[in-house]
């Protein structure tokens, strides 16, 4: 169906340096690699390196995201 989402198998470092696999949305992917990114000391919102690919997606839904291709159409 379009607009469902699907879950892929993902093997994911913990926080204490081991690894487990896990079912992750697309969504859910980013979040994961930024938290990692930051240390999983902070949010992926307070990310500041705006050099990053992922860093327009930090923090945001689905809904959001399409709010924001919306104003930018306008």
């Amino acid at each position: 169906h379009v607009g469902m989402v699907m879950a892929r198998k993902l093997t994911i470092r913990t926080r204490d340096g081991g690894r487990k696999t896990i079912g992750v949305t697309r969504a859910m992917a980013i979040k994961l690699f930024c938290v990692e990114c930051l240390g999983w000391e902070e949010h992926p919102r307070e990310c500041s390196a705006k050099m990053c690919a992922l860093w327009v997606y930090r923090g945001k839904t689905e809904a959001s995201l399409r709010g924001d291709m919306e104003e930018g159409a306008k």
